[in-house]
């Protein structure tokens, strides 16, 4: 999970498991390898504040720090949105339910230039999708804390399961990758998954679909490069070793 630096000159992560308690930490480490447990999650079963945060943290405008725990939560268990600040205050800002808002989010937050928070959830949302569990969603959490479900995946045609958080790019909308669905094939029996776009208003568009023979399965990230392209891994490729891709914005 990457670091990212705060205001103060620091360095802040999370772990996803460990700390005093059952669900993993958000600590601090200075440049000369200092560190601190800012704060560790699940005191006590059943976890209300949240368990095993699986991404880094995102530096938002106001200087505190957001974030996502993938289970846990005073929902239904299905993850939580949080905040924290620089000495360790954690509020919980949204409880995932299990429903069609999403559950399990796996990828970063990142905070978009309208101020608002965008990021994707694994599983729930669409429960007709091709998935027992739901394909997972794409969200929009507001200043009031107000979220906003933007596209819940079908599978088939779109993708389904996105691991990995959104990159805004310079046109202002979001991009990412789901890491299964679409393509069907021997080596993808979950799908090779795709290539998205989203507007912040919600308007989706597939870029593309992975058919094996040109990667599957991309687990992380979009980057957007100086050309204004996108590039991107797979886990899986037609020598089973995985790819790197670049996709034309």
């Amino acid at each position: 999970m990457a670091l990212v630096q705060g205001l103060d000159g620091n360095f802040y992560g999370t772990t996803s498991g460990g700390g005093t308690g059952i669900g993993g930490t958000v600590f601090e480490i200075t440049p000369s390898g200092a560190l601190s447990t800012l704060y560790s999650f699940c005191p006590q079963f059943p976890c209300l504040d949240g368990s095993n945060p699986p991404a880094g943290l995102e530096l938002g405008t106001d200087g505190y720090f957001y974030g996502v725990t993938t289970s846990g939560g005073g929902g239904n268990g299905g993850g939580t949105i949080f905040q924290i600040t620089l000495g360790g205050a954690l509020t919980t800002l949204y409880n995932f339910q299990i429903n069609g808002d999403g559950a399990f989010p796996l990828g970063r937050l990142v905070q978009g230039l309208d101020g608002n928070f965008y990021g994707t959830t694994s599983t729930a949302g669409n429960f007709g999708c091709d998935s027992g569990a739901g394909c997972g969603t794409v969200f929009r959490l507001a200043p009031d804390d107000a979220l906003a479900t933007l596209h819940a995946f079908a599978g088939t045609l779109d993708g389904a399961t996105p691991r990995a958080g959104l990159v805004q790019g310079t046109d202002g909308n979001f991009y990412g990758t789901a890491a299964y669905g679409g393509f069907y094939t021997g080596l993808c029996s979950r799908g090779c998954g795709s290539i998205f776009r989203i507007t912040p208003w919600g308007a989706f568009e597939t870029l593309h679909l992975f058919t094996g023979a040109d990667g599957a399965l991309p687990f992380a990230a979009l980057a957007q490069g100086t050309d204004g392209n996108f590039y991107g891994t797979t886990t899986y490729g037609t020598g089973l070793a995985g790819t790197v891709f670049k996709n034309d914005a």
